[in-house]
């Protein structure tokens, strides 16, 4: 199982943009990878702010989440 943005994704739907407190409840897992940014150059360029909100934010809210029912 996994997460994505996109809605049309198996998993559970979650915007890494989105305030913690509005995740939906994640399942727990054993083993967590976290592979999740905005890996396009050229849309990094064009949207400096969303990128770092899912680049940088983003995983500290992962980080944060996992580390808290771990």
């Amino acid at each position: 199982g996994g997460t994505s943005h996109k809605s049309s994704a198996e998993g559970v739907k979650l915007d890494l943009t989105w305030p913690l407190k509005e995740w939906p409840k994640l399942p727990n897992y054993d083993v967590v990878v976290i592979c999740a940014g905005v890996s396009k150059l050229d849309e990094c360029h064009r949207n400096p702010l969303k990128s770092f909100a899912v680049n940088v934010e983003g995983v500290e809210k992962l980080i944060e989440y996992f580390s808290s029912i771990f």
